[in-house]
């Protein structure tokens, strides 16, 4: 297992740990719920914003995701390595990309929480966290075609 898949078990970790009775200190430098302009102020204006949430694979698909969550933005911060996810200005998610090709990404290379490092593998991510509470593994339906790349494939139809 990767650098990224190594990711996905710190963010399922860290959404458990989140829920639970336990507290770990997140370390990060903007927390959730901060206003947009104090993220701005802390990790400067950002690169890249994108109204409505999503990067859409068509005009039509944009206009519809748009109408359908109004005041949902992203904004990509190239030099913190972080993605903040914006509901009526207000930060609700953030995102740690292992990698990016982005010209000037840099990647995150401080503590995401509990230690846990973007660059860790999976069994660091264990130690430092404990095993996770909930382990979701869903199968794809009978439909869905592992061959073929999609974006976003929760809100797509196959």
């Amino acid at each position: 297992m990767g650098i990224q898949g190594a990711l996905v078990v710190a963010v399922v970790s860290v959404a458990a740990l989140s829920q639970s009775s336990v507290r770990v200190q997140w370390q990060l430098p903007v927390s959730l719920d901060q206003a947009k302009t104090d993220v701005r102020r802390v990790l400067g204006p950002p690169n890249e914003t994108i109204p409505g949430s999503l990067r859409a694979v068509s005009p039509e698909a944009a206009a519809d995701f748009i109408r359908s969550r109004p005041g949902q933005s992203l904004e990509y911060y190239y030099s913190s390595g972080l993605v903040g996810r914006y509901s009526s200005d207000r930060l609700f998610g953030i995102t740690i990309l292992a990698r990016a090709d982005y010209p000037g990404w840099i990647q995150r290379s401080g503590p995401i929480i509990g230690g846990v490092l973007v660059t860790d593998r999976r069994e660091a991510v264990l130690r430092k966290l404990g095993p996770p509470s909930k382990v979701e593994d869903d199968s794809l339906d009978g439909k869905a075609n592992v061959d073929e790349p999609v974006v976003f494939p929760a809100e797509s139809r196959y």
